[in-house]
């Protein structure tokens, strides 16, 4: 292929990975096949779309690849999907596919200690979103003594304007 049908054709296959009306199972070509030819595109589709996909199926068999090949530099993403709302779920919190990933990522009983690695280690400004997503799964899994503890620890990043702010709110509040 030359360079402008390459680009025509990974643009083609990050459509299908989130548009909808495709099978599960073309998708799941679409994303084997842009994990070959451009697994950056294939990260930046996920990290963006994942957290809005409304095709359940989909979402699950996303999740599952995710976690069967051990894509650990998804994770973040996976934090990102299963803070997100998603309208016709009707399983427990504990059945989302996010968290299944991504606690076979990380360990079942890792996932509170990788939650609060990304809220502390974190610090960009493009981390924020990211930051307060693990905020909101670390109240979600009932760590609010340990978040507590945290917000009385100012030796804990001092430095850091997110934690500094969250800090103050609670101060305050």
């Amino acid at each position: 292929l030359d360079p402008a049908q390459r680009e025509a054709y990974i643009t083609s296959l990050r459509r299908m990975l989130h548009v909808a009306g495709y099978p599960v199972e073309v998708r799941t070509m679409a994303l084997d096949r842009l994990a070959e030819l451009d697994a950056d595109a294939l990260k930046r589709t996920l990290e963006v779309q994942l957290p809005r996909l409304e095709a359940l199926q989909w979402r699950r068999r996303v999740c599952e690849i995710i976690a069967e090949r051990g894509w650990i530099e998804y994770a973040p993403t996976l934090v990102r999907a299963w803070a997100m709302p998603m309208p016709g779920w009707v399983d427990d919190d504990a059945d989302r596919p996010e968290r299944q990933a991504l606690e076979k990522l990380v360990g079942r009983d890792r996932v509170p200690e990788y939650l609060f690695a990304l809220l502390v280690e974190s610090n960009s400004v493009a981390q924020q979103n990211l930051r307060t997503r693990a905020w909101e799964m670390l109240l979600r899994l009932d760590q609010r003594q340990r978040l507590a503890e945290l917000m009385r620890d100012a030796t804990v990043r001092p430095d850091d304007l997110f934690l500094s702010d969250l800090r103050a709110a609670v101060g305050e509040l």
